[in-house]
């Protein structure tokens, strides 16, 4: 990968540039969304912003009745259930918006970034994920601190935090959406 120019040079992995970066993810999400059916426009208020909220409730709802059959697609254990969240998002943002991915470890960058054009100026959409680790308390203690970071940082708009449970328990054990705060920043975490 570093011989021919995909991956940077250096002791940190990460993807070369942003073309590069977009066309791997693309390619590793390609198969999942062809036959996604979702509909843009229902996240869309009638103000032009992206409902953030409607829109992980709808992969909530996605992954409750696909995720098995979907995660198949995936040769990658630890990253299934952020490429399948990437899958779907694209096929929501096509035409809309891109979706900025964190393809760098390191950078304390959040791992989704959704900057939608509206009339009123830029909205930006943070989305972190982590997958289940021990227990949900742990997982937060790691998750929540990152996502307000960024959120504090670069301003965006709304900032979430993705929970996935790979556990076997029963989907409505999994799933959940709570508000959550960490020094003073809101957090919305949805758990699947």
């Amino acid at each position: 990968m570093r011989d021919l120019g995909l991956v940077a040079a250096g002791d940190e992995i990460w993807i070369a540039n942003p073309i590069y970066a977009e066309a791997v993810s693309r390619e590793l999400t390609c198969a999942s969304q062809v036959d996604m059916l979702v509909k843009p426009a229902r996240h869309i208020e009638d103000d032009g912003s992206l409902n953030a909220d409607k829109l992980l409730e709808a992969f909530q709802a996605y992954c409750r009745g696909n995720s098995e059959h979907r995660l198949q697609h995936f040769q990658y254990r630890q990253a299934e259930p952020q490429l399948l969240l990437q899958a779907f998002l694209q096929r929501v943002l096509k035409g809309g918006a891109h979706l900025e991915r964190e393809c760098g470890l390191g950078f304390q960058l959040v791992d989704l970034l959704i900057p939608w054009p509206r009339p009123q100026g830029m909205q930006r959409i943070a989305i972190e994920c982590k997958i289940l680790r021990g227990g949900l308390q742990e997982t937060l203690a790691k998750g929540l601190p990152h996502t307000a970071g960024y959120v504090d940082r670069s301003c965006p708009d709304a900032g979430h935090l993705v929970v996935f449970d790979r556990s076997e328990k029963p989907w409505g054990e999994k799933m959940f959406h709570r508000s959550e705060e960490f020094d003073g920043t809101p957090v919305e975490v949805r758990g699947m």
